[in-house]
């Protein structure tokens, strides 16, 4: 997945042969990608002020975890603790522990770090067409990744209310974004936030609620709403769901997920799916 189509080189920075060798490669290269914490590299000799000076069409691009200047850039750091900082892991429903639940996605890397970095590169190379001059580009993943925190931020910022952990509208607070058992024990994926995707929910599911019931005592109509899927198996309710607009999904584990979304993209457009 992460290195189809990578040819590599191994070389020891500190050595001057393989600087040398770098060197010819940076000569023909449009983009420099390194992940080193700010200062290696132009400890090296190899900092943007010294390749911007003898490669000036250079996208140079640093992906660090806090930037360039943050206080904390030369602090060591991996995913868990940019989305800790960002404060998404504090806005998780706690477990029985009392403590947030491990994210299980590596958030970091990928949202606040490769593809900010290739939307910026694709875009420092078109400004390159216009300019003729490379350019300098500072990724912070840390930075990157509070953008997820969008909806409790502004709900915080705006109104001086801040969601509890578990308690926002995507993290645990609204019956209508929940993951709820069905009577087999699979569970069932409910996202029906909008009141037309939630009454055709409560409809499939015949459950008569007041409207506005789910913002005035939330955790009642989880409770109604957790009962009520208690009482079927998961797929008797997606049969019974059928192609009505509610949704909702499976929650499948990794396994079936990866098989499933295999054979659709096969069935769909021929492709064959990414091999593990």
């Amino acid at each position: 997945w992460l290195n189809r189509g990578k040819e590599s080189v191994a070389l020891d920075l500190k050595a001057d042969a393989d600087r040398a060798a770098l060197e010819e490669m940076l000569a023909g290269a449009d983009v420099l990608v390194e992940q080193f914490r700010p200062g290696v590299m132009a400890r090296l000799g190899l900092g943007w002020a010294d390749l911007s000076a003898r490669h000036p069409r250079l996208i140079y691009c640093a992906v660090t975890g806090y930037g360039q200047a943050d206080p904390r850039s030369l602090t060591a750091a991996h995913d868990l603790n940019y989305q800790a900082a960002a404060g998404l892991v504090g806005s998780a429903a706690p477990g029985p522990d009392g403590r947030p639940g491990l994210p299980p996605v590596l958030l970091g890397d990928i949202a606040g770090g490769s593809y900010p970095a290739v939307m910026s590169i694709l875009l420092a190379l078109m400004q390159r067409q216009a300019s003729g001059q490379g350019q300098f580009l500072d990724i912070a993943m840390s930075q990157n990744v509070e953008v997820f925190t969008f909806w409790n931020a502004i709900q915080g910022a705006m109104t001086g209310q801040w969601p509890e952990a578990g308690g926002g509208r995507h993290t645990g607070g609204s019956p209508r974004y929940r993951v709820y058992a069905a009577r087999d024990g699979r569970h069932l994926a409910v996202a029906a936030l909008e009141d037309r995707f939630w009454q055709n929910f409560l409809d499939a599911i015949g459950l008569d609620l007041p409207p506005g019931r789910d913002a005035e005592a939330p955790q009642e109509v989880v409770s109604a709403v957790a009962a009520r899927l208690a009482e079927r198996d998961a797929a008797d309710w997606l049969a019974l769901f059928g192609d009505r607009d509610l949704c909702c999904n499976l929650a499948p584990d990794l396994a079936e997920a990866v098989a499933a979304n295999g054979a659709g993209r096969q069935a769909g457009d021929g492709m064959p799916a990414i091999p593990l």
